[in-house]
């Protein structure tokens, strides 16, 4: 169990919550430890990680065997609505007031805090998108790691039982100022001045790496014109089909991975 409680006050998710924050202990045979940045990971859906699936385990273990650099990690838990992933204010609450909290943390505990990578699966990896986007031009995440990202949000129309089937790349293809919907002639009209500036406001952003797997077809094409929309914006962005579904157990598998490649 990470051992640090950070509470949140009510105005930087629109929630109260409670954090879990892991240092790690210094390295007393490392008179360099000290002054070298540290990555600290912030994981979306904490609750689950830490309790249901073990993530705290599998991370230490792979720092044990070289897999992973020592970090810091926070365990953000999840909403009782997780839509609240799909707000931009939440998404400024997380890069700003809730990363000003937990780097303060880390510096507390004798660290230097070093690059950010945001985590986050389904909902949450779309929360972690869209903190990478409230980030643009500030350069405080480095990186996002995004499992099944669900960018087809907010779906449909209300009352339709298929929410997957709505424009490609949901919201976030508007928020970032790409063509919404896959309209005909929208992307091939857009003005080459415009895109220049895009390409400019999103210097700066956080490295992306979206998985999504090959037993959710569906959610393929949403995250194909997210991807392309953050690219327009001069994002590094990588899609990446992976074995399995919408699962839990298939996303643990690829997080070590996934940080290990963001953090190279």
């Amino acid at each position: 169990m990470p051992g640090s409680r950070l509470r949140l006050d009510r105005a930087v998710l629109g929630r109260r919550a409670t954090l879990r924050l892991d240092v790690p202990d210094a390295d007393d045979t490392d008179a360099t430890a000290a002054t070298r940045p540290l990555p600290v990971v912030v994981v979306l859906d904490g609750d689950d990680w830490i309790h249901l699936h073990d993530l705290t385990t599998a991370l230490d273990t792979a720092v044990t065997r070289g897999l992973l650099p020592p970090h810091a990690r926070v365990f953000v838990p999840a909403a009782p609505d997780r839509a609240e992933f799909a707000d931009p204010a939440a998404a400024e609450g997380l890069v700003g007031p809730l990363l000003d909290t937990v780097t303060a943390a880390v510096a507390a505990a004798g660290a230097r805090p070093g690059p950010v990578v945001l985590v986050g699966q389904s909902l949450g990896g779309l929360g972690a998108v869209l903190g990478a986007l409230a980030d643009r031009g500030r350069g405080r995440v480095a990186g996002v790691l995004a499992q099944s990202p669900s960018l087809w949000w907010p779906g449909a129309e209300e009352g339709d039982d298929a929410p997957l089937s709505g424009p490609a790349g949901g919201d976030l293809v508007q928020r970032a100022g790409g063509a919404a919907g896959g309209d005909a002639g929208a992307t091939a009209g857009a003005d080459a001045g415009a895109d220049a500036g895009a390409r400019a406001a999103g210097a700066g952003m956080a490295r992306l790496l979206l998985t999504v797997g090959e037993g959710e077809p569906e959610m393929h094409r949403h995250v194909d014109a997210g991807a392309e929309a953050l690219r327009r914006l001069g994002a590094d962005v990588t899609v990446r089909r992976v074995p399995g579904g919408h699962d839990r157990a298939i996303w643990r598998l690829g997080i070590v991975p996934g940080l290990a490649e963001l953090l190279a």
